[in-house]
């Protein structure tokens, strides 16, 4: 068993009695993968919400699912999230069954750490990106990927993709070339 584990049930309500399962704490769900014909879920809100704000959509979880008095487990990610456009909260999720020998792809958080000299300067730290793809298997999924502004210690100082070392595992996908140029950039304050 993985890090995070998530009990659910197999649903038999469909469509706009879903509100329903919602006032008793309940949110719809449902898991597809390559090889996994799809299963209509209902997870408990609380149980749910609690795993997806640490897991976000680049963790494992198992997800065990009881029909009747059999269980059966499926290692997933969180692939889709519908919210309520007023509240934000959940409405219904969708999990993407991995193949553990198969590679994935994945939009990782990209976190800044340490201090830049240039920012004791004076200087505003300016992010054209706040996450990136990448490919691994599904084991080497990292939750975020942190990156290194000590270096930057003059005003516009850059730094690339590039510079950044992947995690074991872990290959950077970058799309377009503007992605390639521009990752921080420092520049000076102006009065």
């Amino acid at each position: 068993m993985g890090k995070f584990i998530l009990k659910t049930q197999i649903r038999d309500i469909f469509g706009k009695k879903n509100q329903f399962l919602r006032k008793q704490g309940l949110i719809p769900g449902i898991v597809y993968g390559r090889k996994t014909k799809p299963l209509a879920l209902k997870i408990d809100f609380k149980k749910f919400l609690n795993i997806y704000q640490q897991a976000g959509e680049t963790d494992l979880i198992d997800l065990i699912i009881e029909e009747g008095d059999k269980e059966q487990t499926k290692k997933v990610l969180v692939q889709a999230v519908a919210k309520d456009y007023v509240s934000s909260q959940p409405l219904h999720v969708d999990f993407y069954e991995v193949e553990m020998d198969k590679l994935v792809t994945a939009h990782i958080p990209l976190i800044f750490v340490n201090e830049s000299p240039a920012t004791k300067m004076g200087g505003i730290l300016i992010k054209s990106m706040d996450e990136i793809e990448i490919e691994a298997l599904p084991k080497d999924l990292p939750h975020s990927i942190e990156v290194d502004i000590s270096s930057l210690n003059e005003f516009d100082k850059t730094l690339y993709v590039h510079d950044i070392k992947p995690p074991e595992g872990v290959k950077f996908l970058v799309k377009e070339i503007r992605q390639l140029s521009l990752l921080v950039l420092l520049s000076q304050k102006r009065n």
